[in-house]
């Protein structure tokens, strides 16, 4: 077993990063350029990721040159591919943030310990960099529609969204005067991104054109991210098992951009749309009409929503134990795999993301809502010990305020009484919103979507092990994604009506020779 003999992991370190704040902060941390006084554990990390790697296998000769160039580069370390990426994330938190402290403890130069699971979490930590890095620097570059947009911008807050939701506290960290033409000139320490941007007319060229430039000596993000993708590939079976609950499609959604299958996917987007067509859509507020949907709308809108299912995951569960995998763990979980034609996965998209949109819509709009205002789960209670109120989806509750009378004063708050709808309704012990039967619970993606059985949310009170937690909490995380039908950040209520709408089209215009 691999040992680290110079310094130790201290066990805050190695709680996984769940967002991108958190995964830049992580890899800083470790190798020394968060200015921290703990030394470097560069040398370290670059073993553990070799031995990772060791026995992987790519499928073809041209990648297997490139992984066998990773191995080599991270087992020497000569050329520093390590901390060349860090290099690149100082210059970006240095350019952009007013507040660097670190969320991670210093390294300690006491006994030694194993480093595997530093090498996993640091896998685990590359594809949150690439795509949330790649995407910031897309949208506020020239092509991306952000670069004059501001922290302070209270019109046009989609920069300022996508931030908050990738972990940046906005009010803390960011200076509000900064723009995206800042961003764009502080991820210019990427070299990778700034050569390869120029004459792409689309994300997803963008991102092509970053896999193919991927080199050990100038472009290390892109490099590692395929060394990650390599990894977590072949830590998933070879047989095709599909999710069966919203919680294991978040979990299949979250993995979803390490597989190699995913930047394949929105090449298909682009060979089958082509020039953009409309789609007939509707609005939450009962509007209609047609959207104008390119190739790019979806591919922003995939990489975003797999991006921040994480999010999700976290907040109704938390992370680091057997029952709720970390990160790098659910990048490689074993359970599920992608299928391996551009048709297939298509399908499953779809199907998932519209029992997503169902679910987590309905989840996000009662979190929204006080138990006065619409008898909703804003102030509901859910989490470890949490009693579940299954009688009811009214959230029963006590006022905490003294009345002269028995009617309630201006001002009067409530409180969950402690049995909660919101936790049943999690644990799918609702009633009235459990499925009709306990069989049968999968959705078919040979079915039309209104005629698919129920979806359980499909988390067990053993699953949910945070403490402490209320409504509010998951209305803020679902607020980028499902808080309006024109959110100007990622709106997964977007990202699902564009793909379902776009489906029966699409299918159509697949001749079979593009899409399988």
């Amino acid at each position: 077993m691999l040992r680290l003999s110079i310094i130790r992991l201290s066990q805050p370190l190695l709680d996984c990063p769940s967002n991108l704040k958190e995964a830049i902060d992580w890899i800083l941390r470790v190798t020394g350029k968060d200015g921290g006084t703990s030394k470097s554990g560069t040398q370290q990390l670059a073993e553990a990721g070799s031995k990772l790697l060791e026995s992987v296998k790519a499928s073809s000769t041209e990648l297997q040159e490139m992984l066998d160039k990773i191995k080599q580069a991270l087992k020497s370390n000569l050329n520093g591919i390590i901390n060349a990426l860090g290099d690149g994330l100082k210059g970006f938190r240095d350019e952009v943030l007013s507040n660097k402290k670190n969320v991670y403890q210093q390294l300690s130069n006491s006994s030694s310990t194993d480093v595997p699971k530093a090498g996993e979490i640091f896998l685990g930590c590359v594809p949150l960099c690439f795509y949330g890095l790649s995407y910031l620097y897309w949208r506020c570059s020239d092509q991306g529609g952000w670069k004059a947009l501001t922290f302070s911008d209270t019109t046009s807050p989609a920069l300022k969204h996508f931030m908050e939701a990738a972990g940046f506290d906005t009010k803390k960290h960011i200076n509000p005067s900064k723009s995206g033409a800042d961003i764009a000139t502080a991820l210019q320490n990427f070299n990778s991104f700034h050569s390869t941007i120029n004459g792409k007319p689309s994300f997803t060229h963008f991102l092509k054109s970053l896999r193919s430039a991927a080199s050990t000596t100038t472009h290390p993000l892109s490099t590692l991210f395929l060394g990650a993708t390599f990894y977590f590939e072949s830590k998933r079976p070879k047989t095709h098992k599909s999710p069966s609950t919203i919680r294991q499609m978040l979990f299949w959604l979250c993995a979803l951009n390490t597989s190699p299958h995913f930047i394949d996917l929105m090449d298909r987007f682009s060979d089958v749309i082509g020039a953009d067509f409309q789609v007939a859509v509707s609005g939450r507020a009962g509007g209609h009409g047609l959207q104008t949907l390119s190739a790019d709308d979806l591919a922003v809108n995939l990489v975003t929503s797999s991006l921040l299912s994480s999010n999700i995951l976290v907040t109704i569960q938390g992370l680091g134990d057997p029952e709720n995998p970390l990160l790098h763990e659910i990048y490689g979980i074993s359970e599920f795999s992608y299928p391996s034609s551009g048709t297939a996965l298509f399908n499953a998209l779809s199907d998932y993301t519209y029992a997503l949109q169902f679910q987590l819509l309905f989840l996000f709009q009662q979190c929204s809502r006080s138990t006065i205002h619409g008898c909703a789960w804003q102030d509901c209670k859910y989490g470890s010990g949490v009693a579940a109120h299954s009688d009811s989806h009214i959230c029963p509750s006590k006022c905490t305020s003294n009345h002269t009378s028995g009617n309630h004063i201006a001002n009067c708050t409530h409180t969950c009484s402690g049995h909660s709808p919101l936790q049943a309704f999690l644990t799918d012990n609702l009633k009235g919103f459990s499925p009709p039967t306990e069989t049968n619970r999968h959705i078919y993606a040979d079915h039309h979507p209104g005629s698919m059985c129920h979806v359980t949310m499909g988390f067990s009170p053993e699953h949910i092990k945070v403490v402490d937690k209320k409504g509010s909490d998951i209305q803020k995380t679902l607020r980028p994604l499902c808080g309006s039908d024109m959110s100007p950040s990622v709106n997964f209520v977007k990202n699902s009506h564009a793909l379902q709408s776009a489906h029966l089209e699409i299918w159509v215009m697949c001749s079979g020779s593009i899409c399988n």
